[in-house]
């Protein structure tokens, strides 16, 4: 149907277009792109095999194990790209050659590097923990080393509303009265906060969207003067600073936490680990005078923006932000 240079031809052309494609802002893909490549060197394979003397040798069956295999070893996908050539094909002859294509595409792509779809994570900056800790370079380092230390601390005795206000009156930047998800984000507010006893021992931690719903209407008169104590979690994961940092990545990955609060000997809160802090760049972007270069290990640092942080002090429930003024709302 196609001579070899036609099928040359639209695979150079394709790959280029594709891989400019693949960065844009536009809602496409690549599954069909890989086919489409593979397919045309599946069958440029079965025409070389024609030409070396086969005459019998079909090249459009050199194509559907080329395409298979081009996706299998970019993607790692077997078991759909198994199923899904045999529901097209709906032949089970193929069944052998197409496994047998898909183990060594993924063998073979495994010595090299990751999937593609894995890659990506670190193309969009994504904060994935990887199963085993494999940061050479943070191979000594403490949890003192990458934790965050400058975040905001509430008594179990502050109500939620006034832990909201103090937050909306931190992070409220145009004064309108809400907090939005995005103005959290870009002012560097956190998720989850320490909450402490009168003589500053941890006792559990509160989450933003328990704030958040004092924010609202439904809920404000029911939950606008409940401590902090009431609604806080206290079954929470602590740490230690002086944890190597390998087994404090270990304890995080394993039971999926979402964060980690450090205590010191007294049971105080000194810090909090996130998946953030647990990046391999998070170093260079905490102290960026002490590091000259950027490590190639998971997602790369947003260029964008500041580093996440919290300056706020918050000591005592005489906040002079209630006197007077309403309680914000919240846009979500």
């Amino acid at each position: 149907m196609f001579d070899a240079e036609a099928l040359l031809a639209a695979f150079i052309l394709y790959f280029i277009m594709a891989v400019v494609v693949t960065g844009m802002a536009m809602p496409t893909g690549l599954v069909v792109p890989m086919l489409f490549l593979g397919g045309t060197m599946g069958r440029l394979y079965g025409l070389l095999i024609r030409e070396m003397g086969d005459k019998e040798h079909d090249p459009g069956y050199s194509a559907v194990v080329g395409a298979c295999a081009f996706m299998g070893g970019s993607g790692r996908i077997l078991m759909f790209l198994a199923s899904m050539m045999l529901e097209v094909t709906n032949d089970l002859t193929l069944v052998p050659p197409l496994v047998l294509a898909l183990f060594i595409a993924q063998t073979v792509g495994n010595l090299f590097n990751h999937g593609l779809y894995h890659s990506l994570i670190s193309v969009q900056s994504l904060p994935y923990l990887t199963a085993e800790y494999d940061y050479l370079d943070h191979q000594d380092d403490k949890l003192s080393d990458i934790m965050f230390t400058d975040f905001p601390t509430f008594y179990t005795h502050t109500t939620c509303e006034e832990a909201w206000l103090q937050l909306y009156g931190k992070f409220d930047k145009d004064n309108d009265d809400k907090l939005t998800p995005q103005e959290l984000a870009e002012n560097g507010a956190v998720r989850n906060y320490p909450v402490v006893r009168e003589d500053g021992t941890f006792a559990g931690m509160v989450t933003i969207d328990d704030l958040r719903n004092t924010g609202t209407l439904k809920r404000r008169e029911s939950r606008a003067g409940t401590p902090l104590g009431d609604v806080m979690e206290e079954s929470t994961i602590i740490a230690k600073p002086h944890w190597l940092l390998s087994y404090g990545y270990s304890v995080f990955q394993r039971l999926g936490l979402r964060h980690m609060v450090v205590v010191d000997d007294e049971h105080k809160p000194v810090g909090l680990v996130t998946r953030l802090t647990l990046m391999p760049w998070w170093q260079e972007l905490k102290n960026p005078e002490a590091h000259g270069h950027e490590h190639g290990h998971g997602g790369h640092p947003p260029k964008s923006k500041e580093p996440p942080s919290d300056g706020v002090e918050m000591t005592n429930t005489n906040n002079p932000l209630t006197d007077g003024k309403k309680t914000p709302t919240l846009q979500v």
